[in-house]
């Protein structure tokens, strides 16, 4: 595992982002740039890597590999499937992130004790514990 890859990857990964959407007073993204909507976080993060300088072309190569892969099947938008284990280990990462974003938003929605209403990224309903 080439770990200074998979730092990278996390750090990079959505780096088009910041192209993509247009913030507002509190860095919260609250619509899509025309770049945005015409190329996508995907696109525009390749072409942030492809500029960078200093790194060679196997690098680029591998870290352009992890954002056109980190979304992991095509439904879900990404053109290719992990293949090296770093891409691999970051899709699972940022379904992680992406899953407890889902829960949290879940929780904080629904009284303590009780079942939330169901929610469609997670296919279930989430429970909010007394002790939370």
């Amino acid at each position: 595992m080439q770990y200074d890859l998979l730092y990278a990857g996390i750090i990079l990964h959505d780096i088009g982002k910041v192209y993509e959407l247009m913030t507002d007073e509190t860095g919260l993204g609250t619509e899509y740039t025309l770049e945005g909507e015409l190329l996508g976080h995907i696109a525009i993060g390749l072409r942030i890597i492809e500029h960078m300088e200093g790194l060679d072309i196997e690098k680029k190569l591998l870290l352009q590999h992890i954002i056109l892969s980190h979304h992991q099947t095509p439904e879900w938008g990404s053109p290719k499937r992990p293949m090296i284990k770093e891409a691999e280990l970051l899709h699972h990462l940022d379904m992680i992130d992406s899953r407890m974003f889902d829960f949290e938003n879940a929780v904080v929605q629904t009284e303590v004790g009780t079942l939330s209403a169901r929610v469609h990224a997670l296919e279930r309903k989430v429970y909010r514990p007394i002790f939370d």
